[in-house]
């Protein structure tokens, strides 16, 4: 919940610190005619709409109880068509006033540039700002306005040179080109970020469409197993993962098992991957120094997590990782951490994407003969059967447990 009202608290302050601006710029038109401000003026209004939008679709969608992940996930993706829309509209309409402007005399832009220089600062701060919730706490609006709020200062800054040009050499040629440009600079932002932003709903509706994730039911066993050995069957370091059962009947007892809450990516029919919750963290507190802040009542594990060989590279991992975090949030967890093989770097990638950061090592052992029955069945894959074997002298003695080196991710949510 903290997270949820520190995005609200920081969209709010967006819409407040942005209102003045297109007001101030709008004065400011009455005393100058500057196409760069008369731009600026068509931008800022822009952006204040879309802000506003984003944070009614902020608010609908955080408000406890009342939003569904289906329902969530459109009505963010329309925020961002609306975000599009406004932008690539008022982009054309800058470029026409900006060739069609006739005024030699551009008159006072102090009150542009007072705004301007402003906003360099305060776009910077929130684009940071952004930025960090975003990492954090992975959400489309935060990512929208991350990149909304980059680009603002970056155009600002270039208006602040297109206005001081003009305000210090106000009937010059110099005047009248660098203000031009400056409205063609803020014209083309606009436009190649309501582009972006179109293809990215574009992409989203697509997927809509197409996949889904939910949490397993028995009906998905089979699909569950195979993903199982299809993950052992490209494995190529048994090292990298803790024994898991892959027959029908214990992974039908893992579906059902309170300590689990397990999810599958679909795409149509197709489970391609899965990724688990894991409530029972007893058996590591006290063996791991966890912050001294960390309430282990409230402690959660994210457990295994598989995508099928031929799903991945399409960030499944990362969206369903991001799905448990927003879970254990809701549910009033106040700390997550994963257990991960030092070798095993995708997987790092994918939690520390979704905020979580490397702070301790972990040794676990694992039976020997569990290891080897492992990695001698048909479906292990060849590189992995020889890694196990070079992992196995490592442990020659028979009633020796294979030590497997971990580190610990956490995050506070």
């Amino acid at each position: 919940m903290k997270n949820t009202k520190s995005g609200k608290l920081t969209l709010l302050m967006s819409v407040l610190m942005s209102a003045p601006g297109p007001l101030v710029v709008g004065i400011g038109l009455l005393m100058g005619k500057s196409s760069t401000q008369l731009a600026d003026f068509f931008r800022r209004s822009a952006e204040l709409l879309a802000i506003i939008f984003s944070f009614v679709i902020y608010l609908i969608t955080t408000k406890e109880g009342k939003c569904n992940e289906e329902k969530k996930r459109k009505l963010e993706n329309l925020a961002n068509l609306f975000v599009a829309c406004v932008m690539c509209i008022c982009s054309v309409l800058m470029i026409v006033l900006a060739f069609f402007s006739e005024s030699e005399d551009k008159g006072s832009v102090i009150p542009g540039l007072a705004i301007a220089l402003l906003g360099v600062v305060a776009n910077t701060i929130f684009w940071i700002r952004y930025t960090k919730m975003n990492k954090s706490q992975p959400n489309k609006i935060f990512a929208v306005q991350a990149r909304l709020y980059g680009a603002k200062s970056l155009v600002d800054g270039c208006v602040t040179i297109a206005l001081t040009i003009v305000a210090i050499f106000p009937s010059s040629p110099v005047a009248y080109y660098f203000d031009l440009v400056g409205s063609i600079i803020v014209a083309i932002y606009l436009f190649g970020c309501g582009i972006k932003t179109f293809i990215e709903y574009a992409n989203s509706k697509k997927g809509e469409k197409n996949t889904m994730i939910r949490q397993l039911t028995l009906e998905d066993a089979e699909q569950f197993r195979q993903v199982i050995i299809d993950m052992y069957s490209h494995l190529q370091n048994l090292e990298w993962f803790s024994p898991m059962p892959f027959d029908e009947e214990n992974v039908k007892g893992m579906i059902q098992h309170p300590r689990f809450y397990i999810i599958g990516y679909f795409e149509g029919d197709k489970l391609c991957g899965v990724s688990s919750l894991d409530y029972k963290c007893g058996k590591l507190i006290g063996k791991i120094d966890f912050p001294k802040d960390c309430n282990t009542d409230k402690l959660v594990e994210l457990a295994f997590n598989m995508v099928r060989f031929d799903s991945q590279g399409q960030g499944i991992m990362k969206k369903m990782i991001a799905h448990l975090l927003e879970k254990i949030k809701n549910d009033g967890f106040e700390w997550v951490f994963s257990k991960v093989h030092k070798d095993n770097f995708a997987s790092s990638k994918s939690l520390m994407k979704n905020g979580l950061e490397i702070y301790c090592d972990y040794v676990k052992p694992v039976k020997r003969n569990e290891f080897i029955e492992l990695s001698s069945q048909d479906f292990f894959s060849p590189q992995g059967k020889i890694n196990a074997e070079v992992t196995l002298k490592k442990f020659p003695n028979d009633d020796q447990d294979i030590i497997v080196d971990y580190n610990i991710l956490i995050k506070k949510l």
